[in-house]
């Protein structure tokens, strides 16, 4: 089913476990910020919003499934894995 007005980009991120990886979500020159995302990973990952991923930040598990966020807004997504390489899947929506 078509969802009218919204507009849904999907995406993977292969991260490695030295240097964290950044996808930026922009529509034309003009970054629109996503309000939606659905994510899941394969192995153990950082996750960090509109800012480098590290050691500090929100860890996601592949035990996790996927995990839904509402009310989010950032332009930039990072990931940085915990001990190994991986792939992050990502479903994200904008207003």
């Amino acid at each position: 089913m078509a969802i009218v007005g919204k507009s849904i980009e999907s995406t993977q991120i292969a991260f490695n476990s030295s240097t964290a990886t950044d996808v930026t979500f922009r529509v034309g020159v003009v970054s629109t910020s996503v309000k939606h995302l659905v994510i899941t990973t394969d192995v153990d990952v950082y996750l960090n919003f509109d800012g480098a991923a590290d050691n500090t930040c929100f860890l996601l598990t592949p035990g996790c499934g996927q995990f839904s966020i509402d009310n989010i807004s950032f332009t930039t997504i990072s990931a940085l894995g915990v001990n190994s390489d991986g792939s992050l899947y990502i479903l994200a929506m904008r207003d």
